[in-house]
């Protein structure tokens, strides 16, 4: 026959309305599995060490009698919780306390807790280490939940909450309370938070030609992996190995051609399992592949000037058309005596970069958001592009006399490397401070001096958005292999076909060039290359001044490229007319 306590709380629980009258009770289980119940909060660090406890969650279908179970902390010597019967109805909490009486004192309870023989205090208590420890739950010799924490988990001065009672006994899955008296002992979690959605694929990553390495949201149930949920082009992986708790690498047999891995029904330790889907894989960039656009190395920050003040940055394009991984991003300086290079590595989580897309290397500040610093400085800023990417120094630390400038992944494969000089900075201005140096091209080389200048906007740089360094006159004066873009260009600074633009396209690599610039009485006023090797397409740039570095006055001029095929013995010579004009004042 059931006790008499039992049947006093089964009609308190039909008078709670958690049964109706005339339904079966609850089965009451005097053997409880493991997971049936579990520790859902614990105050291990309180002022007062009296006021130590650990509520008890039962999220089983059955009525569980507590005292049934013994605790235990770290020295594993399990103390009884009870005599007699304390049951605990489904869904419903019990708290263990060090001394009830101080408890009911200091905190308001529930009620319910005192009536159904819910708070219970042990014969003994086993302490509860403010450095950690481990609180386990017995049923006999069995364990029915074990929780191992750390102070970093939470838990100073307020209790240590779980916040999925469905959820695992991990780091993840705890928190300080944020309850009003620092505690929630007999009640839901003041941070519950049901993990009722499956994991998410943060970042599906092109490790080496035959890997993908795969980061998620949360931990993964790696007993339930198998290598079917996988496909990335024709392919499925080879093996699976874990890495962490939330990330694994899949091992393919050949090179993986695919730009998408599809997987289907990964399940999280809560038990969520998510359907098919495709999530795009990112490759680790190459040289080429991410360009340095353009630099911020000499910011305005003076208090008096009544000027928002502007951060330090490097901005970088991705000219792939990949979606590009940055997690393994760093900015390297000048190499030392030694060859070695200070590098500061970019630090936001898994960052990814789509084609055609800007991103912002900068050091983040102390006392305001990174994005509302950026968004004052320069007006206009796209907040969802650009990828703002912070590096883990106080400074980038560009010095204002020149400097190395290297995007580097890894440890030691630099994509592009740049070595600026002030004097880049257009002639015309008279104060840099606050101009970026910004890429004319990104078809034409980084190092190339005369593909970079003086940003014209007013705010004084454009991270983020296209350079203010533009020619609006497509590229339709051609002469064969000349390429003249535009045939009226104006010097004059304001950012407007500022320069001009010579490609030269040959027939094969590694010809032999120069190129030179005449007036229309035949004087040479500008030599642009004397010989060189070019590329196949090659691009070079004239400013409009002479040689001496003066302006040229207006007029028209002849741009002539020499060619020189070595293996062939052959000589070729190519002209083109231009214009140097200039605004009227």
């Amino acid at each position: 026959m059931p006790s008499t306590l039992f049947l006093l709380q089964a009609t308190t629980l039909v008078l709670q309305g958690l049964l109706l009258p005339g339904n079966a009770l609850p089965a009451t289980q005097q053997y409880h599995d493991p997971g049936d119940l579990v520790i859902n909060e614990i105050h291990y660090a309180p002022a007062d060490s009296r006021l130590e406890f650990v509520e008890v969650f039962n999220r089983s279908t059955a009525l569980l009698n507590l005292c049934t179970l013994s605790i235990a902390d770290s020295r594993d010597e399990p103390v009884v919780l009870c005599d007699g019967d304390a049951l605990l109805p489904p869904e419903q909490f019990a708290v263990i306390a060090r001394d009830t009486m101080l408890l009911k004192q200091t905190f308001a309870l529930p009620a319910a807790l005192a009536q159904e023989n819910l708070l219970l205090e042990p014969s003994s208590w086993p302490a509860l280490n403010n450095s950690g420890d481990t609180v386990t739950l017995y049923a006999g010799a069995a364990m029915i939940d074990a929780v191992s924490y750390l102070p970093d988990w939470g838990g100073q001065r307020v209790s240590l909450e779980r916040i999925d009672p469905l959820g695992p006994a991990a780091a993840f899955n705890w928190g300080s309370s944020v309850a009003q008296q620092g505690a929630s002992p007999g009640y839901q979690n003041s941070i519950f938070n049901p993990d009722r959605t499956p994991p998410f694929l943060l970042l599906a990553e092109r490790t080496t030609p035959k890997t993908l390495t795969l980061f998620w949201n949360e931990q993964i149930d790696f007993t339930a992996l198998h290598l079917t949920q996988f496909q990335a082009g024709d392919q499925s992986p080879w093996t699976i190995t874990p890495i962490d708790v939330s990330t694994f690498s899949l091992t393919f047999g050949n090179a993986v051609p695919a730009n998408a891995l599809r997987y289907d029904g990964i399940s999280d330790l809560t038990g969520n399992t998510g359907p098919r889907q495709q999530h795009p894989i990112a490759r680790l960039p190459v040289a080429g592949e991410l360009l340095i656009n353009e630099v911020m190395f000499a910011p305005r920050a003076d208090p008096y000037d009544n000027l928002p003040d502007q951060p330090e940055y490097v901005e970088v394009f991705n000219a792939s058309e990949h979606l590009l991984s940055l997690r393994h991003l760093a900015l390297a300086g000048e190499a030392d005596d030694r060859g070695e290079a200070d590098t500061r590595r970019a630090t936001p989580p898994l960052p990814v970069m789509v084609a055609g897309s800007f991103a912002i290397l900068y050091a983040p500040g102390k006392t305001r958001q990174d994005l509302e610093v950026f968004e004052d400085a320069f007006p206009g800023l796209q907040t969802t592009s650009p990828l703002l990417l912070p590096v883990d120094a106080a400074s980038l630390g560009l010095r204002n006399e020149g400097d190395r400038v290297g995007l580097v992944v890894g440890d030691s494969l630099v994509v592009d490397d740049l070595v600026y000089d002030p004097a880049w900075h257009h002639p015309l201005l008279e104060e840099t401070r606050g101009r970026a140096l910004e890429r004319r091209r990104q078809d034409a080389a980084t190092a190339l001096p005369s593909n970079w200048s003086s940003a014209v906007t007013g705010s004084g740089g454009t991270p983020g958005r296209e350079n203010s360094l533009r020619q609006i006159t497509e590229e339709t004066e051609t002469n064969g292999q000349l390429i003249i873009n535009p045939a009226l260009f104006s010097p004059d600074g304001d950012g407007v076909n500022d320069v001009l633009t010579i490609a030269i396209q040959t027939e094969k690599a590694s010809q032999a060039g120069g190129i030179k610039v005449f007036d229309l009485a035949g004087r040479q006023v500008r030599t642009l290359v004397e010989t060189t090797l070019f590329q196949q397409r090659e691009i070079r740039f004239w400013d409009g001044a002479s040689d001496g570095g003066s302006l040229l006055p207006v007029g028209v001029y002849i741009v002539v490229v020499n060619l020189l095929d070595v293996s062939a013995g052959t000589t070729q010579q190519i002209k083109q007319p231009v214009i140097l004009a200039r605004q009227l004042r």
